[in-house]
């Protein structure tokens, strides 16, 4: 089965513990004042498709997934976020193999987009487009940082697969 899963108004940290319930992330506020924003699911396949839009500052810690590696990257921000307490900027790519614990902190208003894909297609994805490090190389977390121009394209381009996601009807 295929279609948006959820879509979710952020009013509150209550709100991000509703559309995470199931999983082992465990969101917290981390500033006082109120988060708010949107959040959205798409399963495509096997594949979840995921993106949020959150003004606030929170944190996200634990498993994103037990049997997909996630493969993430920042749309837009304002203000300071890291992963793994690594610094991250627009662009970026984060790599998130199945069981293993994110933990990323957002502050002001971020836009970011994820995929959770099992492993075997991201292998296959990466044969195909020769992208070098081997299999091993999508089991451990990792951060990613191109060029400027490549994370501009980065962005650009997961801006358009979030909005299109808006467009997709919802399952029953």
């Amino acid at each position: 089965m295929s279609g948006l899963l959820n879509v979710a108004k952020i009013n509150g940290i209550e709100a991000i513990e509703e559309v995470v319930a199931g999983t082992q992330l465990e969101p917290t506020q981390l500033a006082p004042g109120r988060l708010t924003g949107s959040m959205a699911q798409l399963l495509v396949g096997n594949r979840l498709l995921s993106t949020a839009e959150i003004s606030g500052s929170f944190r996200a810690y634990g498993p994103l997934s037990e049997s997909n590696c996630t493969l993430g990257a920042i749309i837009d921000s304002s203000g300071s976020n890291s992963q793994w307490d690594y610094e991250t900027r627009f662009g970026d790519v984060a790599v998130v193999p199945a069981g293993v614990e994110h933990d990323a902190r957002y502050s002001q208003h971020t836009h970011w987009l994820a995929i959770g894909l099992p492993l075997e297609d991201v292998h296959r994805l990466a044969a195909l487009y020769e992208l070098k490090g081997g299999t091993g190389f999508w089991q451990r977390p990792a951060m990613y940082r191109s060029s400027l121009r490549t994370r501009e394209l980065i962005s650009t381009i997961l801006k358009r697969v979030a909005l299109s996601m808006e467009a997709v009807p919802a399952v029953a």
